[in-house]
């Protein structure tokens, strides 16, 4: 992993948002991962990169991996 990779790593952390369904909030997204949780999958996180329009998996293919996309 290079400088500016390091970098990127450290500055994003992996995130799941979700907006409620609710009437009554704001339809804003709100983070579901705990800090804890987000230092738990930056253990096992690897950063890399996928060149533009590459496929990542095919809808209904078995996926091996999960895919936190920071850019792009």
């Amino acid at each position: 992993m290079n400088h500016s990779q390091r970098q990127l790593m450290t500055a994003v952390r992996p995130s799941i948002f979700s907006a409620p369904f609710e009437n009554s909030g704001d339809g804003d997204a709100v983070e579901l991962l705990s800090a804890a949780e987000q230092d738990a999958l930056m253990q096992v996180s690897e950063l890399i990169e996928i060149p533009r329009n590459s496929l990542l998996y095919s809808e209904g293919e078995a996926s091996r991996y999960v895919y936190n996309v920071v850019t792009g």
